[in-house]
C-alpha cells in the first residue's frame, strides 16, 4: 500500500497565504525551550470499522487527510513542546464513530499549574483512510489540507486555513480567519460566501456533489482541479 503523497500531486496548485501560519511555527521554533524534542506515534485501525471520523481539537495546529485506495485508517501524529512525552492521542469508537482527540495522560499533573497558560504544544496529524468516508473536523488553531474522495466533508476552522486537493464529496467549510482553497472535481459545484473577504469562484452550477464555503474575514478561491 502506498501512504506517500505524490509529490507531483502538490506542485500542481499555488501555495497559499499561510501567515497565521508561519507566525506560529516562528513561535514554536524561537519561544519552544532548546532541547525538547518530539515524539512520533502512530495507530492504525481496520478501514470497514467505521464510517465517520472526527476530530476535535484546539491543540492540533495541522491536519493532513489523505483518502485513497487503503484498507486500513492510519494515523500518525507529531508531538513537540512542553510536557510533550505526556500527551496522547486519545480514539474512542462508538458504533461506526471513530473520534480522535489529543489529551493528556491520566493523572499527569503540570509542574507548575500558573504557567500551564503558557505552555506551547505543538501537534501535527497525518491521516490515512479509505475513500468516500465521512470526516468532521473542529478547531481553533489548526489549519486543514485534504486530499482525494469523501462521502462528506465538514469543517469547523477559527485561525486555521483549509485546502482540498483533487476533492470530490459533499462538503461544509466554515473558517473565521482562515483562508478556503478547494480544487474540486468535476462533478462538484461549489457556492462561496465571505463576510470580509474576497470570493473566487469557478465552481458555480449544478453538479452530483455540493460544496458550500463561508468565513468571516478569510478569502475563498474555488477551482476546478488542474489536468
Amino acid at each position: 500500500m502506498m501512504l506517500k503523497i505524490n509529490n507531483t500531486v502538490k506542485s500542481r496548485y499555488p501555495k497559499p497565504n499561510t501567515t497565521l501560519l508561519g507566525f506560529f511555527l516562528f513561535f514554536c521554533l524561537f519561544f519552544i525551550p532548546k532541547g525538547i524534542s518530539q515524539k512520533v506515534i502512530e495507530k492504525s485501525w481496520k478501514g470497514t470499522a467505521f464510517e465517520v471520523i472526527e476530530i476535535l481539537s484546539d491543540e492540533v495546529f495541522n491536519i493532513e487527510i489523505i483518502a485513497g485506495n487503503f484498507s486500513e485508517i492510519k494515523l500518525q501524529s507529531k508531538i513537540a513542546g512542553e510536557n510533550f512525552e505526556s500527551m496522547n492521542i486519545g480514539a474512542s469508537e462508538k458504533g461506526k464513530i471513530l473520534t480522535l482527540k489529543p489529551s493528556y495522560r491520566p493523572y499527569f499533573i503540570p509542574q507548575n499549574d500558573k504557567l500551564a497558560a503558557h505552555k506551547v504544544i505543538s501537534i501535527e496529524l497525518q491521516l490515512y483512510i479509505p475513500e468516500w468516508m465521512t470526516v468532521f473536523i473542529s478547531s481553533k488553531l489548526a489549519s486543514l489540507e485534504a486530499i482525494g474522495n469523501f462521502k462528506e466533508l465538514d469543517v469547523n476552522l477559527r485561525d486555521g486555513h483549509c485546502i482540498l486537493k483533487e476533492f470530490s464529496g459533499n462538503a461544509m467549510l466554515n473558517t473565521h480567519f482562515g483562508n478556503i482553497t478547494v480544487y474540486a472535481k468535476p462533478e462538484v459545484s461549489g457556492v462561496g460566501v465571505s463576510k470580509k473577504g474576497t470570493v473566487f469562484n469557478k465552481l458555480s452550477g449544478k453538479a452530483m456533489y455540493t460544496l458550500i464555503a463561508e468565513s468571516v474575514n478569510g478569502n475563498i478561491s474555488l477551482f476546478h482541479t488542474p489536468e
